[in-house]
């Protein structure tokens, strides 16, 4: 059964300098530069919330997050708590599917889905891709416990494969399924299978080529040679090895796996449909053959990104070490023995305190950082700053958030040790942390680049009329099955003091930095390096005075606002800004329009859903030799649902011009001068096809000729075109 549903009472809670505010203002020497509290949060679901007509959620599991901001999340929903049914949903802000219910019918088998596919060990094991499709893993409630993987392809829950299939490639009967799966931005479902061939039990990886129709792929299996030498073991599909397989937007695997050698020595394989197993990391292999150092052991978790690039971490042999030594390493995707060391046990900390020991839980993006987990030895104050969440960025690494050290905003982080934390592809890690040295000890979900951190909620702050009690963030190995988006949201659940439970989502601003004069595509001119997306309300303001020039393409945003402070903001010509909610020009602010002969005339330069609030300057500034004439109108602003409130200062640039208002857009005309000497010789010159007119308008070449007085657009400059151009001289 698949429900629509639209909520009414859903809304969104802004949290920067109203009463959500988390107090992210206490002046501390941290390794990591506080940013204010900016952002708002939208609650998508919570408890005695209408879920279906005359039934409520009762509670949640921890939700996932992808790039459209759509949630998956597990519900309870019933009015009775005891009966409650278990489900799974797609939502946003606006609206939730309602993809699969317990008790609810079974697509392609006449079973009915059971519970446990809800339960607490398999909230964190939904995976959905950007558009919006989502696998599950589930079994029925017959006696025969059949388990099934089930997919939403954006209109319908599909069934991909049951227990007691034929295995992919007809070798076997399938037995049981890893609840953790991975989806491909293509819709492919990976999954991890237990495979029955006449008594003797083999393992499989698996991706699907579609949701809809597909076929099942073998991407390794049990036997596989690596590399064409040695047969490959897979861990079972229950055991700690074998859950914890990563995987890419293209469906790319790495995992955990052993060498049928003698001595069944571990592996780290990249896989991919119709290649053969690759080791970038083997169990007493070395990584640079010039240290003398090699792998004595790796860990189970591994992570892939799109480029191909595995990073994977193992207990190290040779050499001399303070302590037990690890590392951290980064395969690139070549078939080449060695990988590129990013962290190795007794390397310096970054801070100065202590060294680095004991690295864990490698997690990579598409610019090739690393975020892992980490112990460290030799410190200050053992063992009350030992562990912490690292960045690598170049394979240098830097600290997140660490044992001990204040955390923004208040508080002193307790052991880092196991906190979940996900890493998005522009940067950004999202962590959930404990924290003591306050009245009350409490949890917090920030958002870093390692140099500058947000606070994303915190337990005792407000939301929905109560007191968050306890927060769930879900962090992974691959961001299509974390609460941490590419746009810096944050999806998690909430447990509030009212016995209400919430699922939550959390978008940060986009935020100028203060002082910076430079292009607006640039992230590391934005706080946070988070660069404005539709999601975002974006600030550009400044106490001295700065430039932004840009965005140089159609850019959207949720809201702008320009100031306060001594802001010039330049859009490029042929630029247009789109502002889903409201833009606004403070005091202090100017806005500088360009335009060319490319320019539109009739193109609204910012388009905006909500109000447009005018004050500060405004200057429309000609570019590429290009001369308006008398008469051209450029528009500026136009509002769709919202009006134009107030009105900017005009200044004057080379070419006069009016700016006039109404109820709902902001335009510009170009007026006429009367008696341009200078203009009419220039016109002249170029009838004349001279190919540098008389100054003071400056050289002109022959296509600037074209540019400036070609008004009937024959490619010629001729006394045809007078006529156009009669009044600009006559001045009316």
């Amino acid at each position: 059964m698949l429900t629509h549903l639209t909520f009414q009472t859903r809304r969104r809670i802004l949290e920067a300098d109203h009463a959500f505010s988390f107090m992210c203002i206490l002046a501390v020497i941290f390794v990591l530069n506080p940013v204010a509290a900016m952002g708002g949060t939208v609650v998508v679901a919570y408890r005695m919330d209408a879920s279906i007509a005359g039934e409520e959620f009762s509670g949640f599991g921890g939700p996932v997050l992808n790039d459209a901001s759509q949630v998956t999340f597990v519900g309870r929903i019933g009015t009775a708590t005891a009966d409650a049914d278990t489900a799974i949903f797609l939502g946003d802000d606006d609206s939730l599917i309602l993809l699969a219910r317990e008790g609810s019918q079974m697509v392609g088998i006449f079973n009915r889905f059971h519970d446990d596919f809800l339960n607490v060990a398999s909230r964190a094991e939904l995976a959905m891709n950007n558009v919006g499709q989502v696998a599950f893993w589930t079994r029925d409630q017959s006696d025969n416990d059949w388990e099934a993987i089930y997919a939403w392809d954006g209109n319908r829950l599909l069934h991909q494969t049951f227990t007691n299939f034929s295995a992919p490639n007809g070798v076997g009967n399938l037995v049981a399924f890893n609840r953790s799966l991975g989806i491909a931005e293509f819709g492919g479902v990976i999954f991890h299978a237990e495979i029955d061939v006449a008594g003797v039990t083999e393992f499989g990886i698996f991706i699907r080529s579609a949701i809809l129709l597909g076929q099942s792929v073998r991407l390794v299996r049990t036997g596989d040679l690596e590399f064409g030498v040695r047969p490959v073991v897979l861990c079972g599909v229950n055991s700690t090895c074998g859950q914890t397989f990563g995987f890419n937007a293209f469906g790319q695997v790495t995992n955990y796996a052993f060498a049928q050698t003698p001595e069944l020595r571990s592996r780290i394989h990249r896989v991919f449909a119709g290649g053969q197993p690759f080791a970038v990391g083997s169990e007493f292999g070395n990584w640079d053959n010039i240290s003398g150092l090699f792998l004595r052991g790796l860990s189970f978790e591994s992570s892939v990104n799109d480029q191909f690039e595995v990073a994977f971490s193992g207990s190290v042999g040779g050499g001399s070490f303070s302590t037990s030594p690890s590392v951290v390493l980064r395969k690139r995707n070549e078939a080449v023995i060695g990988a590129t060391q990013v962290a190795l046990t007794d390397d310096p900390a970054p801070d100065g305190n202590g060294v680095l020991a004991s690295m864990r839980g490698p997690v990579i993006n598409n610019s090739s950082q690393v975020a892992f987990e980490t112990s460290f030895w030799q410190t200050d104050d053992a063992p009350n700053d030992r562990t912490g969440i690292m960045l690598s960025t170049a394979d240098v690494p830097a600290i997140v958030a660490r044992q001990g050290d204040p955390a923004p905003g208040g508080g002193i982080f307790s052991a880092m040790g196991d906190a979940p934390y996900a890493l998005s592809h522009s940067g950004l890690v999202a962590y959930q942390a404990d924290l003591h040295g306050l009245p009350l000890q409490q949890q917090v979900i920030f958002l870093s680049n390692a140099s500058e951190t947000l606070e994303v909620v915190r337990t005792g702050g407000p939301l929905l009329g109560s007191t968050i009690e306890s927060v769930e963030f879900v962090g992974g190995n691959s961001s299509r099955r974390t609460g941490l988006n590419d746009l810096g949201q944050v999806a998690y659940r909430a447990v509030l003091a009212n016995n209400l439970e919430a699922v939550a989502l959390f978008t940060p601003d986009a935020h100028w930095r203060t002082g910076v004069s430079g292009n607006w595509d640039e992230a590391n001119n934005w706080k946070l390096n988070i660069l404005p997306a539709q999601v975002h309300d974006t600030f550009v303001d400044s106490q001295t005075q700065v430039t932004i020039t840009g965005p140089s393409s159609d850019t959207t945003v949720n809201g702008l606002t320009m100031g306060p402070g001594l802001v010039e903001f330049v859009l490029p010509a042929e630029s247009h800004v789109q502002c889903n909610d409201q833009f606004e020009l403070s005091n202090d602010a100017k806005l500088i329009l360009e335009v060319n002969e490319a320019s539109p005339a009739s193109a609204s330069r910012f388009d905006v859903s909500g109000d447009a609030i005018l004050s500060g300057q405004f200057e429309i500034a000609a570019t590429d030799g290009f001369i308006p004439l008398p008469g051209h109108v450029f528009d500026v602003i136009s509002t769709e649902t919202g009006t134009v409130q107030g009105q900017v200062v005009d200044v004057q640039g080379i070419y006069p011009y009016v700016v006039q208002y109404g109820p709902t857009s902001m335009a510009v005309t170009v007026l006429p001068r009367a008696r341009d000497l200078h203009t009419l010789a220039a016109f002249n010159a170029c009838v004349g096809g001279a190919v540098t007119p008389p100054e003071p308008d400056g050289p002109l070449t022959a296509d600037g000729c074209l540019t400036a007085f070609d008004a009937d657009k024959d490619n010629d400059v001729d006394m045809l075109d007078y006529a156009d151009l009669q009044r600009f001289f006559n001045g009316n």
